[in-house]
């Protein structure tokens, strides 16, 4: 093989730089989730996924430069060139099916903050027909020409009866309107909630990074147009193999930024009792149903609210003081009270001596 150069290095550069970077924060984000808030779930689960299937594509495109990926045809022999087409081939799939990885990982966290049945909903609907569109895209990749041989090799005579191109287009668009979509909603599903202005201010920041991938996607989107090239594709296809693996690096960090902030607690030495936890306001650890007090991290300090009087009802704890004694008010129980009872838990570790 004698075939590498070209923008090969280029590709090769900037996709291991991407993966490695992403790893090191998705392995924060596992340490973050798994040792420091004991909060490991479904997001977490799917960002492995996407880190594994980003490396794996890296890998695939690094074999396909050693044959040519990035050089012009004249370049590169045919047997190369076959083997080149090969591996972008592969490649293309599986970067194609990350897309729905990357966004599960992004939206599976978003349900941790979701408190409103309607959000949840509306949070599946994306999850599920992003998903579908994604899986279907891959097998197109595979079934565009019958037999699947025929789509890298040109010796080997085939039916291709599907338009990839179109298919790998309206892809490519969902997506980044899933990735706008996902980035966007936070603001609103924060917004009402009870918690510091500074505070609700670095989740809404933390959360939006989403908009960087989307940026990403619509610049692989518009490099798709490079699928229908046929004289030149391994080298006509270079920017689109960059934008690929480049908006799934940008998912995992987005998705691993927010919730490095009990890491960054921790590093720093700060504990519970400092300014910054001790407060009875709604708290980044409160959100959501699924994992309330651990979806963005902060300390184990959990408040029950109460209103009291005529007998005494929990309420819903993310409330504030004026919506509680509005409604128990409005129960009939003109003289309730709001109590809050607190409770802390301690980890008692052994000193290292």
């Amino acid at each position: 093989m004698s075939s590498y150069g070209g923008r090969g290095p280029t590709v090769n550069a900037v996709l291991w730089t991407e993966t490695v970077l992403a790893g090191i924060f998705v392995l924060l984000r596992v340490y973050t989730r798994k040792v420091v808030l004991s909060s490991f779930g479904w997001d977490d689960f799917f960002l492995i996924i996407t880190w594994i299937l980003l490396a794996v594509y890296s890998a695939l495109v690094s074999v396909g430069t050693l044959y040519g990926i990035g050089q012009k045809r004249a370049d590169v022999s045919q047997d190369d060139y076959i083997q080149a087409m090969k591996y972008e081939i592969i490649a293309q799939g599986v970067c194609i099916f990350n897309i729905a990885t990357s966004k599960a990982a992004v939206a599976f966290f978003i349900l941790r903050i979701v408190t409103k049945t309607a959000h949840r909903v509306f949070i599946w609907a994306c999850i599920i027909s992003n998903t579908l569109l994604a899986t279907w895209c891959t097998i197109a990749v595979f079934i565009q020409c019958i037999p699947v041989e025929s789509v890298w090799n040109p010796n080997i005579k085939g039916n291709c009866w599907l338009d990839f191109a179109k298919v790998g287009l309206t892809t490519s668009a969902y997506a980044v309107a899933i990735d706008f979509i996902l980035a966007i909603s936070p603001c609103f599903i924060l917004w009402d909630l009870n918690m510091k202005k500074k505070d609700k201010m670095l989740a809404i920041f933390g959360l939006s990074l989403g908009i960087f991938a989307g940026v990403c996607g619509i610049l692989r989107t518009t490099s798709l147009t490079s699928l229908r090239s046929f004289a030149e594709y391994i080298y006509d296809t270079s920017d689109m193999l960059i934008y690929s693996g480049t908006e799934n690096f940008v998912s995992a960090i987005c998705a691993s930024v927010p919730v490095l902030r009990p890491l960054w607690v921790k590093v720093r030495g700060y504990s519970s009792t400092d300014g910054s936890y001790g407060q009875r306001s709604y708290k980044m650890s409160r959100f959501g149903s699924q994992d309330p007090e651990n979806a963005l991290g902060g300390s184990k300090i959990a408040t029950r609210i109460f209103a009291g009087g005529r007998g005494v009802e929990t309420l819903d704890d993310n409330a504030s003081e004026e919506t509680i004694l509005r409604e128990v008010r409005g129960k009939g129980n003109p003289n309730a009270q709001v109590l809050c009872h607190t409770d802390i838990s301690v980890d008692y570790s052994p000193r290292a001596t």
